[in-house]
């Protein structure tokens, strides 16, 4: 159920925190929000998509969004930013409700299908049994550990964009390419389906997150 205030729509999700993670993956708030806005909006799914996690949260989120207003300002606690070219925009709003889940993320089960390649990229070789979005991820934090070797942080999700959303043919040949450095912390990388381009995602490297 939702509520709306004055244009502004709230929907709460329940998040469960992956693996051995003390935060809301990247991948977790991209599953929720594709899956809400699918099933609500199929009629606006047909545009390009954007998320932007500008910081980590370890409760649990609403989403608080609006439809053809623009972009929202920035709410108290907002984490994750969401917009598509259909007029949606809103925000990840962090809760005081704690996560008491926790489920198993074997990122190693997608990795071990994937091929690393000589112009610093990666593809998927079949298909494997995972929502698409943590298939790009764990394949593009893969490519990451081969390409920056002894980095001092962690290299982490930070921000997508794509020409529409992921599906579950992406699985077995979705394909990442790193295109460029953005200072020392921040990469910008291709994302693939078939070869085909489909839009970009973005790592960061960071020193501190959640314990």
């Amino acid at each position: 159920m939702s509520d709306s205030t004055a244009n502004v729509i709230t929907v709460p999700f329940d998040f469960v925190y992956k693996g051995d993670r003390n935060y809301i993956h990247g991948t977790s708030a991209y599953e929720q929000v594709s899956e809400y806005l699918s099933e609500t909006f199929p009629d606006r799914m047909n545009g390009s998509f954007q998320m932007a996690i500008h910081s980590f949260a370890k409760n649990r989120c609403e989403f608080v969004y609006t439809l053809d207003s623009g972009p929202m300002r920035k709410p108290e606690a907002g984490r994750i930013e969401i917009s598509t070219s259909t007029g949606i925009h809103g925000w990840f709003v962090e809760s005081s409700d704690e996560i008491s889940r926790r489920v198993s993320f074997p990122e190693n089960k997608i990795t071990e299908r994937c091929q690393l390649g000589d112009d610093r990229s990666v593809e998927m070789v079949s298909a494997v049994p995972f929502h698409p979005i943590e298939v790009l991820v764990a394949i593009t934090k893969h490519l990451h550990l081969r390409e920056y070797p002894g980095a001092s942080g962690k290299w982490v999700f930070t921000r997508l964009e794509l020409d529409r959303l992921l599906n579950d043919d992406d699985c077995g040949q979705m394909g990442v390419q790193i295109q460029k450095s953005i200072g020392t912390r921040l990469t910008q990388s291709a994302v693939l389906s078939g070869g085909k381009p489909i839009g970009k995602i973005y790592f960061s490297m960071v020193s501190e997150w959640p314990e």
